[in-house]
């Protein structure tokens, strides 16, 4: 019975991975997040700089 259930099965085949497609896909993930910590530090800095404008000096 256990002979009859693997006669005629096989594993599916797997394309090859594609090495630039993988380099291209990573080094614009990573170019993203320097965007966003570019672009989300400086806003965040100018929001301290903002806030440190308006707060009284320390005595």
């Amino acid at each position: 019975m256990r002979r009859a259930a693997c006669r005629g099965t096989s594993l599916p085949s797997r394309p090859a991975p594609r090495p630039p497609e993988t380099l291209i896909g990573y080094v614009s993930a990573k170019a993203e997040q320097v965007v966003s910590y570019y672009f989300g530090s400086s806003a965040g800095s100018a929001k301290k700089d903002a806030l440190l404008a308006q707060a009284p000096p320390i005595k």
